[in-house]
């Protein structure tokens, strides 16, 4: 379950890095 939440603030992550900034 820990391993799980660590993937999905990844997924957050990674959408803000996007070209949209």
């Amino acid at each position: 379950m820990k391993r799980r939440k660590m993937k999905r603030k990844m997924k957050k992550k990674r959408k803000t890095t996007g070209p949209v900034v």
